[in-house]
């Protein structure tokens, strides 16, 4: 290396965008998703719970959660903690999540997200949990 000259740190690039064909639920799981789409899809309020109580069945460290009213709630279904850490002395971290109960043949695309991003406050994180068996933290 001579004086006054850098060498560049290069690193690999660390996002792998799945394929359509590979974000689709197993054939196995598709009577199940209909099946839940069929109980909720004229009562979406009701699917808010269910969300709710799927994130915690589904995440050991949900610490609490709390489903917010359907009306004037900012555009999040629930909020709650969820913490890091070890047991003995863990850090809470807020999220906020958004329900969706989507036919099951449904795309869950940018303008979902987008809406979740727009409502995160400050050092909160999101969930969206919808009948599609689509799975997005951000």
């Amino acid at each position: 290396m001579e004086l006054g000259t850098y060498s560049t740190l290069l690193a690999p690039p660390t996002v792998i965008v799945r394929s359509r064909d590979q974000q689709q639920p197993p054939v196995a799981d598709k009577p199940l998703l209909e099946l839940v789409y069929q109980h909720f899809r004229d009562r979406p309020y009701d699917f808010e719970q269910f969300a709710a109580d799927l994130w915690r069945m589904s995440e050991p460290n949900v610490d609490r959660i709390d489903v917010t009213r359907p009306w004037r709630d900012g555009g999040r279904d629930a909020v709650g903690e969820y913490l890091l850490g070890p047991h003995s002395d863990p850090v809470a971290v807020e999220f906020a999540l958004e329900a969706k109960c989507y036919a099951p043949n449904h795309g869950v695309g940018v303008r979902e997200t987008s809406r979740l991003i727009s409502r995160l406050r400050h050092r909160q994180f999101g969930v969206l949990v919808t009948s599609v068996l689509t799975y997005v933290s951000l």
